[in-house]
């Protein structure tokens, strides 16, 4: 491992234990929680963090950065953090995914947009990370796999379902997607064939 990433996540790692946070490892591809599947989950209420690392280090770093990124959202108490919350009151995403629960067309695009508005905040943290680290990681990839999971929750939406493997780290999709953070107007912009390959191959 590179010396500057294995400093890197030492120090980050220690940072969030001594914050009184769990962090679980799995070697496995995706973790398992009660929100389906993901390369990665942050919980602040529960005070965990968990990464998959069953995959090259040049992928799952980048998903320990974006989760940890979620951590430092959650301690500074931030404005997408808190309008999540606020969303989450009235309407459970992981609950409709599986079914349990019913909410309106204008709920779902309001729970919709705050989590592509904190998750891309998140990468945009991210990035600042690997600059400010110095850490060798490609802000042009990392960008484009943001991009690609900030437009997969239309798909996630528009299906009422999850992925079985993430869409957002395949060079079919993340390849095509610009290398600039996409603006907020366009969030609801899904490329054609974008939408076709995740629906054929990705999800659950």
């Amino acid at each position: 491992m590179n010396r500057i990433v294995e400093r890197f996540l030492q120090d980050k790692i220690l940072e969030l234990i001594k914050d009184g946070f769990g962090v679980k490892i799995h070697n496995t591809p995706l973790v398992r929680n009660e929100c389906g599947v993901a390369s990665g989950y942050f919980d602040g209420e529960g005070k965990e963090l968990e990464i998959a690392i069953k995959r090259p280090q040049k992928e799952w770093v980048p998903i320990f950065i974006h989760e940890y990124s979620h951590y430092t959202q959650w301690k500074d108490d931030c404005k997408v953090w808190r309008d999540i919350d606020k969303v989450y009151e009235t309407v459970n995403l992981w609950s409709w995914l599986s079914g349990d629960d019913e909410y309106t067309d204008a709920q779902l695009e309001r729970c919709k947009i705050a989590t592509q508005r904190l998750e891309q905040d998140c990468d945009k943290r991210a990035v600042a990370l690997i600059e400010q680290y110095n850490l060798p990681i490609s802000k042009d990839h990392y960008i484009q796999s943001s991009n690609a999971y900030i437009l997969f929750y239309n798909i996630c939406i528009e299906q009422r379902k999850w992925y079985k493997k993430s869409p957002y780290s395949d060079p079919r999709i993340n390849g095509g997607m610009p290398k600039k953070f996409i603006s907020e107007k366009d969030f609801g912009k899904v490329p054609a064939k974008f939408n076709k390959l995740v629906v054929k191959e990705f999800l659950d």
